[in-house]
């Protein structure tokens, strides 16, 4: 209450954000981004009803989730889950926040129906090699790589929609 602020405080130790009561049932919350290295500074009130995800607003990078307390941690058990699953397998990985970010864009683009396949198909699957995810199609096989660097988040950010397209194989004639 009043304009004392509470830091939320990682497991390991680390600030995630800091919160401060700005006027009666009115929050703001302060959260570092790891990747663009600003704060970003977000108003929240009794109006988030549903879990909804806050992210960056220079990278776009999904840094948490606001809602009904139950529901953000029954979605917060769900990606850790899915996040155990993951990094379950030996493979080495060299930028987790990173990979992590890849993963929550994919997600995005997925749950809004934008992840395809060239044959039609949206039956796409991930899988993690080699300090990255493999997406491939069910129906074709077909497949396309993404590595935990920047660059790739950046570019599953700049994009609405993604498509798997199979690679041409030309050889020539002698």
């Amino acid at each position: 209450k009043g304009t004392q602020s509470r830091k939320l405080i990682c497991s390991c130790g680390q600030v995630q954000a800091e919160v401060k009561s700005v006027t009666h049932g009115q929050f703001l919350l302060d959260i570092p981004c790891s990747l663009c290295q600003t704060r970003n500074m977000i108003c929240i009130g009794k109006q988030y009803r549903t879990v909804e995800k806050i992210y960056c607003r220079e990278e776009q990078l999904e840094l948490g989730f606001v809602g009904n307390a139950r529901d953000v941690e029954d979605t917060i058990a769900q990606y850790k889950h899915g996040l155990e699953t993951i990094f379950a397998s030996d493979a080495e990985i060299k930028n987790p926040q990173v990979l992590i970010g890849i993963l929550n864009r994919l997600h995005d683009i997925a749950e809004n129906g934008k992840l395809r396949c060239e044959c039609g198909s949206m039956n796409i699957e991930g899988q993690l090699v080699d300090d990255g995810i493999e997406l491939y199609c069910i129906n074709c096989g077909t497949n396309i790589k993404f590595t935990s660097q920047v660059d790739e988040l950046r570019y599953l950010k700049s994009v609405n929609c993604l498509e798997l397209i199979s690679k041409q194989y030309f050889h020539r004639k002698q």
